[in-house]
């Protein structure tokens, strides 16, 4: 593979050489997560990479919430580098880099952070199924590699395996897996074009793990909180809607009868108008009225 991104790299500008993921699985139910992303500038000034991870499961009609915590970022052998994390709709932002510095070429960022509720459990099964490399990436990656590590306790031989490529909800399966003593790896086929992703499924025997549930996620609108203000919008935009379209006409018409009508000052009505002036003097002032 190193020499396929050899001969491949030339070809491609901005690009990440290398997607190495490392996923531990805790006997607590908790999920560690290494990356080391080799991200290839080219000869582009940047300050630096975005990050983005989905923290919500979907579950039939149900979503469930995973936590994010202890991230640390560090850069080209264990610099610091400065990170924001912003969460919208279900998804964290790592936005990486120094706003006030620019940088071009090659750079290998190490992203570590703890994820927990990141497990599903059955009774067959408890399974991790890990979007490792999302699909939000906007550049090409031409390897991509993800390793999971599992609890010494489990029995090897009862884990099953699955992995995905492709843009979101690609059930193409072109990549490798490898099962090793304690490790299994996953390794893309091909390069990743822009938002495509590598998913990896590893099933362990039931029990293997703590149940660390997720959090359900409830929509503003239907917590209780939410249904009572939907429902006072509902009664208040009804109460204006009668007032502006039935008793404000009524009110016009019953204000024009009781004070709208010309009194009767009992004299009838007379016009005067003045005549033209004979002989009268008239003088015209032209001005441009569209300038000053």
């Amino acid at each position: 593979m190193v020499e396929q991104i050899g001969a491949q790299s030339d070809a491609f500008g901005e690009r990440i050489d290398v997607y190495d993921v490392h996923v531990t699985v805790n006997k607590d139910g908790t999920l560690h997560v290494i990356e080391n992303i080799q991200y290839n500038f080219a000869a582009l000034e940047r300050h630096g990479i975005r990050r983005w991870i989905p923290l919500r499961l979907n579950e039939g009609e149900k979503q469930y919430e995973i936590a994010l915590s202890n991230v640390h970022v560090a850069m080209d052998n264990g610099v610091k580098v400065p990170v924001k994390i912003a969460t919208s709709d279900g998804v964290a932002e790592l936005k990486i880099g120094d706003p006030k510095r620019v940088i071009t070429g090659k750079h290998t960022y190490e992203i570590r952070y703890t994820i927990g509720g990141g497990m599903r459990y059955s009774d067959v099964r408890d399974e991790l199924y890990w979007n490792a490399v999302g699909q939000q990436w906007e550049v090409p990656i031409l390897s991509a590699v993800v390793s999971v590590t599992y609890p010494s306790s489990v029995d090897g031989t009862k884990i099953n395996t699955k992995c995905f490529t492709g843009v979101s909800g690609s059930i193409e399966e072109q990549c490798k897996i490898y099962k090793n003593n304690g490790r299994i790896d996953f390794e893309s086929n091909r390069v990743l074009n822009p938002q495509e992703g590598l998913t990896i499924a590893v099933g362990l025997p039931p029990g293997s793990v703590d149940k660390l549930l997720p959090k359900e996620y409830i929509p503003f609108n239907k917590t209780p909180l939410g249904k009572l203000l939907i429902s006072l919008g509902i009664v208040l935009g009804s109460v204006l809607a009668v007032c502006w379209y039935i008793v404000y006409p009524i009110w016009i018409v019953v204000r024009w009868f009781i004070h709208g009508r010309d009194p009767d000052v009992g004299i009838d009505p007379t016009a005067h108008f003045n005549g033209p002036m004979v002989n009268a003097k008239i003088s015209f002032s032209c001005r441009n009225r569209g300038a000053y």
